[in-house]
């Protein structure tokens, strides 16, 4: 077999792939992009591409990590890749949603990087993160709910800020999604004209909240979801500090 057929025969697994997903396997320069609509064939690339870097550039299926937003896609591309190189080789894919393998990699490095958390920190779940933010109101702006109860109760048209049926939940999801945005309460503080707009907002004491709130889950050694997220970007910041010249390693499982 000539030298031309045999490399056409190692890449036999792109058959079936068009010319831009094709190059998209193949390219491993630089990062990528890729958008695509549903159905167009997105996890099919993801798994050649890994099959691509095993087979073709030789790289140890333990060195690779597959992340996915759902458990469902995560299940989905395991089972898909499992048929395809086996479950042997498969196991042994760092492959699960962000929040699952960021948990896993905090549980083994966090004590190594923080004075703060320990390793058995405990996730909470949206219910008990507004009821920390409910109890944080309640305690630190005590006057200003008391105010709006009185005006309450004297039958006044009132919307306010610190209403203890909806104010707990606008929080939670501005702090969650300001986490997943890579944005801590000392970022945020930084930011004046989104302070600005906090008042426009009804919420002009929401930077105050965030930072006892940060205060009270590391109290506690509680994370949230986007705790997964920022820490591990936090980890993976304070790792890269240290990298030159020396490589530090990271555990991951």
């Amino acid at each position: 077999m000539s030298k031309s057929n045999k490399e056409n025969d190692s890449l036999s697994f792109l058959d079936g792939l068009n010319e831009e997903q094709k190059e998209a396997v193949i390219n491993c320069h630089f990062p990528q992009l890729i958008l695509a609509g549903p159905g167009s064939g997105k996890t099919l690339v993801l798994l050649k591409k890994i099959i691509y870097l095993m087979k073709i550039k030789k790289i140890s299926p333990e060195n690779i990590l597959a992340l996915t937003f759902t458990r469902k896609a995560a299940n989905e591309m395991r089972q898909r890749i499992t048929e395809l190189i086996g479950e042997r080789n498969s196991t042994k894919l760092k492959m699960g949603t962000f929040h699952s393998i960021f948990n896993k990699i905090l549980r083994k490095n966090i004590s190594s990087f923080s004075s703060i958390y320990n390793s058995d920190y405990k996730i909470i779940e949206e219910k008990e993160v507004n009821k920390i933010i409910k109890n944080i109101i309640k305690t630190h702006f005590e006057q200003a709910d008391k105010k709006f109860l009185e005006k309450k109760e004297s039958n006044e048209k009132v919307i306010h800020s610190y209403d203890l049926e909806v104010l707990p939940e606008r929080i939670s999801k501005k702090i969650m999604r300001l986490k997943n945005e890579g944005t801590t309460y000392k970022d945020y503080n930084k930011k004046t004209i989104e302070i600005k707009k906090d008042k426009e907002r009804r919420i002009e004491d929401f930077n105050k909240i965030y930072k006892f709130y940060v205060k009270e889950c590391k109290k506690h050694n509680f994370m949230d979801y986007g705790d997964l997220l920022l820490n591990t970007l936090s980890l993976f910041k304070k790792i890269k500090k240290f990298y030159i010249p020396i490589k530090r390693n990271l555990n991951i499982y």
